[in-house]
C-alpha cells in the first residue's frame, strides 16, 4: 500500500455528462481481502443506478432538508464549523477541505469535502487532485501505522441534476481484519443494525493524522 500515490489515484477518464439519468453512483475502493476484496490489490468498482442506494438518498434527502431549514449548504457548514473549532480539520487541498469525522462509522475515518460541486460529472481538475492528494496522505499514515487495508467511496448528489445543498465527497477508513482472540469488523452489527465500534476518538486520530496534511500550504498541487 506504500507504493499508493497521488499519480495512482488520479489516473482516471472524465465522467460523462450523458450519465444524467442515474439517479445514484458511487465509486468503491476495498483493499485487501479484511477490507471486502477478493483480490489482493486495490480493488475499485464504480456502480451506477437508476434507483437511490440507501445511504446516499438518505444523505441526499437530509442535505436538501438542511438547506431548506437554514439556507445553507450543509456539507459547507460542516467545513465552517471544523475550520472554527479546530479540533478535527485537517486541512485544504486544492478545492476540497479535509476533516476526520465527528461521528464516525469505522476507525481512522477521514472526509476529503469538494463544496464547490454537487456532482461528479462536473468535478475540475482541482476537485480531483485535492481529493487524490489527501485519500494519497490518509494512505502513507494508515501505511505507517502498519495497517495495510481500507475503504474508500466516493459519491455526490445525482447526476445532472441541480443539486444547491450537495457536494462531492470522499470517504476513508481503515480496516484492521482478522485478529487472534478477537472479531474482525465485519459482524452482525454492522451487517443487521448498520452500526460499528470505533475505539479511538476522532480527535486523537486528527493529533497524529494532521502531520501529513502539515505540508500542504507548501506544497504546489498539480491540475
Amino acid at each position: 500500500m506504500c507504493q499508493f500515490t497521488q499519480n495512482t489515484a488520479h489516473d482516471r477518464r472524465p465522467v460523462s455528462p450523458s450519465l444524467s439519468y442515474l439517479y445514484s453512483c458511487a465509486v468503491l475502493m476495498n483493499c485487501l481481502p479484511p477490507a471486502g476484496s477478493t483480490v489482493v490489490h486495490p480493488h475499485m468498482q464504480a456502480l451506477a443506478s437508476d434507483q437511490p442506494f440507501n445511504m446516499l438518498a438518505e444523505g441526499d434527502q437530509k442535505a436538501e432538508e438542511y438547506r431548506k431549514a437554514n439556507g445553507r449548504n450543509y456539507w459547507r457548514e460542516i467545513i465552517t464549523e471544523e475550520k472554527k473549532r479546530k479540533e478535527r480539520y485537517l486541512g485544504s487541498l486544492g478545492s476540497s477541505d479535509w476533516v476526520t469525522v465527528y461521528s464516525p462509522t469505522g476507525s481512522d475515518e477521514a472526509w476529503g469535502i469538494a463544496c464547490d460541486v454537487s456532482d461528479l460529472t462536473r468535478a475540475s481538475g482541482s476537485i480531483w487532485s485535492g481529493l487524490t492528494d489527501g485519500l494519497s496522505r490518509v494512505s502513507r499514515f494508515y501505511d505507517d501505522m502498519g495497517i495495510r487495508s481500507f475503504n474508500v467511496a466516493i459519491f455526490s448528489s445525482p447526476f445532472g441534476r441541480d443539486s444547491p445543498h450537495g457536494s462531492v465527497v470522499l470517504e476513508v477508513a481503515s480496516r484492521y481484519g482478522f485478529q487472534d482472540r478477537n472479531v474482525n469488523d465485519v459482524w452482525g452489527l454492522r451487517y443487521f443494525l448498520d452500526e460499528s465500534e470505533v475505539f479511538d476518538s476522532p480527535e486523537d486520530v486528527v493529533a497524529e493524522l494532521r502531520k501529513y496534511f502539515a505540508s500542504i500550504e507548501r506544497e504546489a498541487i498539480p491540475f
